[in-house]
């Protein structure tokens, strides 16, 4: 869904703008939470949601309020503020292979052919969709919690380096680590 109404006006004076119209959105995960007191039950929803352009600009972010749709709209302005830019291979894909952990999930994504396509769990598709990054394939060890999936995913893709930083950090010229090193 594009986001529109009072997210991408900025209205809510929260430092959203209008150039968050050219996002897209996507809800991947809510969680009813009930907090037990001595009287009584508190019920309130945590959602997780993720923003993206699909060119290579996107961010994640958790709300928590008492509707679902307050905790969507929380999350994703927390979403909007968190935006971060993630350079791609070809306008694709990734520059190499990345380890990416978070808690107990531990995540691995590598490159995969032209026309290959995503291959990755539902959520991690989703995520990386919104991102503009196809041809990539995704393992997550250890937990699978949705929430600590995209903090590892987040946290690979911005370990990612650029044939142009790889070679100042070598020493080299790009185009020769592009093809040794980025070869595809």
């Amino acid at each position: 869904d594009t986001l529109s109404g009072a997210a991408a006006t900025g209205a809510e004076g929260d430092g959203t703008t209008a150039a968050a119209a050219s996002f897209f959105q996507e809800v991947l995960h809510v969680r009813r939470v009930t907090k037990v007191t001595a009287s009584q039950k508190h019920m309130s929803f945590s959602a997780l949601v993720v923003v993206g352009n699909g060119k290579g600009a996107g961010g994640y972010g958790l709300g928590s309020a008492s509707t679902q749709q307050a905790a969507v709209d929380k999350g994703t302005r927390a979403a909007l503020k968190a935006v971060v830019y993630v350079p791609r291979y070809d306008s694709r894909t990734i520059f190499h292979e990345l380890d990416g952990k978070f808690g107990a999930t531990k995540l691995k994504l590598g490159f995969r052919a032209r026309g290959k396509g995503l291959r990755a769990g539902e959520r991690l598709e989703t995520a990386l969709e919104l991102l503009g990054i196809s041809d990539v394939w995704c393992k997550v060890h250890g937990s699978r919690n949705p929430i600590n999936t995209i903090r590892a995913l987040f946290d690979a893709l911005s370990k990612q380096k650029t044939a142009a930083e790889e070679a100042r950090t070598r020493g080299k010229r790009v185009i020769d680590v592009a093809r040794e090193w980025f070869s595809q």
